[in-house]
């Protein structure tokens, strides 16, 4: 299988590109022992440099592209996101830097991505009343825009708060690969998903079909992360309230054929629904690098720029009503290959 990559920028863009590139033609796992978990307090006030309001609400992270700078957004108001610093090779320590709040500050922030100079933002929130979905780019200013080329159908009505919840950039920048957190109102076929390949060339859209692997009300899809230009990992995760735990799973899947109909909710006659390979679960007796680990709300997951550790977080849901639920970051060991 050949793989394509174009080295933008830094010389840890070349290798991010690279070590995603050989697991992509590889079997990928996990080592739990060489893992580990940090959580950040629900009170965090002031620890980031120009901090006015709580921290929380993390929804996605990216790696910055500069040194071991990584991206949180949070899904709050006004819309922003907080920079942080973390060596998992060197130490398990966070180093807080600062937050940056958006000029569209109306953003509820699930996804974001970055491609060189460019940053794209998932968007869910109450439109007139209506709970929508927007996908943001800057411009060659800066200046956040939205992307109105998608297929009319996703800008209409959602179920609360299951938008695009999924959002990675391929390894070669040419394309976004998009993912609802849940089918649309008018779906069908509840337990299938669209996963869309946007292409930032010439903005055409294509659509893959995806089987949900846990079959609860709930479940949705929480985060995307590219292996390659036709691989991705996502991620899957629902909370089961009568027995008070989050399911979260990772799965990997191969685009091949798109479906021949972008304007349908469910596949068509002939179109092909993917097949995920589990890779990793959170199982209720999960250590961490010898530590009990609960896994919570996984929104947000990327790769360090080294290939060496998967990174995940949860949203808190700003302390969840009072409970003083914590964020966690995850740091995934990646197996030897």
């Amino acid at each position: 299988m050949k793989l394509t990559c174009r080295v933008v920028g830094t010389i840890a863009s070349f290798f991010l590109c690279f070590f995603l590139s050989k697991r992509a033609e590889a079997q990928l796992s996990f080592d739990p022992q060489h893992s580990f978990f940090i959580e950040i307090p629900f009170d965090t006030s002031g620890v980031f440099e120009g901090q006015e309001k709580p921290f929380g609400g993390i929804s996605a992270i990216t790696y910055s592209g500069h040194e071991n700078d990584y991206y949180l957004l949070s899904d709050g108001l006004p819309a922003r996101y907080y920079t942080f610093t973390i060596d998992p090779i060197k130490g398990q320590r966070i180093v807080y830097k600062d937050v940056h709040y958006l000029a569209e500050s109306q953003i509820r922030g699930e996804g974001m991505a970055l491609a060189g100079s460019k940053m794209f933002i998932s968007d869910e929130r109450d439109i007139d009343n209506v709970e929508k979905t927007l996908v943001w780019q800057t411009d060659a200013s800066g200046k956040l825009q939205n992307i109105k080329d998608l297929p009319a159908k996703y800008y209409g009505e959602m179920y609360d708060n299951s938008g695009f919840e999924g959002l990675t950039i391929s390894p070669d920048h040419k394309k976004l690969f998009l993912a609802m957190e849940r089918a649309l109102p008018t779906s069908g076929c509840r337990s299938i998903l669209p996963i869309l390949e946007y292409s930032l060339r010439d903005h055409s859209t294509k659509t893959y079909w995806y089987q949900m692997q846990w079959d609860t009300k709930g479940n949705g899809i929480s985060s995307l992360v590219a292996l390659s230009d036709y691989e991705l990992l996502v991620i899957e995760r629902d909370y089961l309230k009568a027995e008070d735990r989050n399911e979260v799973n990772i799965y990997k899947i191969t685009l091949i054929e798109p479906s021949k109909n972008n304007d349908s909710d469910c596949p068509q006659s002939g179109d092909p629904v993917l097949v995920p390979e589990k890779i990793f679960s959170f199982t209720q007796d999960l250590k961490l690098g010898g530590q009990p680990y609960k896994v919570n709300n996984i929104e947000g997951a990327t790769f360090t720029p080294d290939g060496q550790y998967l990174l995940l977080v949860s949203d808190n849901n700003f302390g969840n009503k009072g409970n003083g639920t914590p964020t966690q970051l995850v740091a995934l060991k990646v197996a030897k290959l």
